[in-house]
């Protein structure tokens, strides 16, 4: 991903005087960043298993597409777990 495309996803709200609050939100960034990261950790931890494709017809191919399908996923989540990163960074900036 481009860094046009990356800071494209990331629209940082305004810190103003009715909004939530820097803390506020720099705390709600922070919990979400954590809990992608847990769940991302798992998932590294816990890909899917050859024991559970075998029996398949073509158990090789399958499995090879079903890690394939889980590591897309566990990228899909470190983008977005980039983007809140990024998403308090730019509220604890302001």
């Amino acid at each position: 991903m481009t860094n046009e495309l990356a800071e494209a996803r990331v629209v940082a709200p305004l810190v103003h005087l009715n909004g939530s609050g820097r803390q506020e939100l720099s705390t709600q960034f922070k919990t979400q960043y954590e809990l992608l990261d847990g769940l991302i950790g798992y998932m590294i931890v816990h890909p899917p298993h050859m024991r559970d494709y075998y029996p398949l017809a073509d158990a090789t191919a399958v499995y090879r597409k079903a890690y394939e399908a889980h590591a897309a996923r566990i990228k899909d989540l470190q983008v977005m777990r980039r983007d809140i990163y990024n998403l308090r960074l730019a509220v604890e900036d302001q």
